[in-house]
C-alpha cells in the first residue's frame, strides 16, 4: 500500500485518491504529513468499496456524513436521518425513533407519552388527551380503556374513573357522574351507573353512596 498524501479539512482527515482501484474493506493505509496535529504515521481500517469513489474518501470523523457513488464532495445527513461511516447514502430513522440535529450517525428513541409515525422522524409528537404511550419507542399511542380517562397530554399511562363516575367508552379524557338517585362505590366503572338508591334514601350527581 503506497503512501497517501492527506489534507485537512472541516471533517477531519481526508484524502483524495488520484488512482483507481482503492482499498477494500478490512485492509488499512499508511498515512503520512502532520496537518491536524495528528500523528504522522497512522493505521487505520479502510471503508467499504461502495463507500467512497476516486474524489470521495473520507478517512476519520465520518459518521453524520455520506459520499454518493461518483461524487466529489460529501453531505451532510439531514434531521431525521442519520449516516454511519463510510456510506453512500442516507437511512430514514424508522418509526419510534427520531432524530432533531444534523449530521448524526444514529436515532434517538421517541420518550414516553409522545409517538414518532412512520419513518424520517426530526422530532416527536404528544399523544392526544384519552391516549398514552407507557414506554419510549413508540410509533402510536394507545387509547385509554373503558373504565378509564386521561385529562392530559403526553401521557404515559390513564386513571381509574372515580368512585361516583362511570366511564362508558375508550379514549375519554373525562368521566360521567353517576345521575341522582343513583351510585357508584368503587372506581374504574366502565358502564353507565345502575345502583339506585333504596327506598327513604336518596343520591345527588356523582355520589359513591346514598343518604
Amino acid at each position: 500500500m503506497p503512501l497517501l498524501s492527506l489534507v485537512c479539512r472541516r471533517l477531519g482527515w481526508v484524502h483524495v485518491l488520484p488512482w483507481w482501484p482503492v482499498p477494500e474493506f478490512g485492509d488499512s493505509v499508511r498515512l503520512q504529513g502532520v496537518p491536524c496535529g495528528m500523528p504522522s504515521l497512522l493505521l487505520i481500517p479502510a471503508v467499504p468499496r461502495a463507500a467512497y469513489n476516486m474524489a470521495c474518501f473520507v478517512i476519520l470523523r465520518t459518521q453524520g456524513y455520506y459520499c454518493p457513488t461518483g461524487s466529489s464532495t460529501y453531505y451532510t445527513c439531514p434531521a431525521g436521518y442519520y449516516c454511519p461511516a463510510g456510506v453512500a447514502g442516507t437511512t430514514a430513522c424508522e418509526a419510534g425513533k427520531y432524530q432533531p440535529s444534523a449530521a448524526q450517525s444514529g436515532c434517538l428513541n421517541c420518550p414516553a407519552g409522545y409517538y414518532c409515525a412512520g419513518a424520517g422522524n426530526a422530532g416527536y409528537t404528544a399523544c392526544a388527551v384519552g391516549k398514552y404511550t407507557p414506554s419510549a419507542n413508540g410509533a402510536s399511542c394507545t387509547s385509554c380503556s373503558s373504565g378509564q380517562y386521561q385529562a392530559s397530554t403526553g401521557s404515559t399511562g390513564c386513571s381509574a374513573c372515580p368512585s361516583g363516575y362511570y366511564c362508558a367508552t375508550t379514549g375519554l379524557s373525562g368521566y360521567t357522574a353517576c345521575s341522582a338517585g343513583k351510585y357508584s362505590p368503587s372506581a374504574g366503572r366502565a358502564v353507565a351507573c345502575s345502583d339506585a338508591c333504596s327506598a327513604g334514601k336518596y343520591s345527588v350527581a356523582g355520589a359513591t353512596a346514598c343518604t
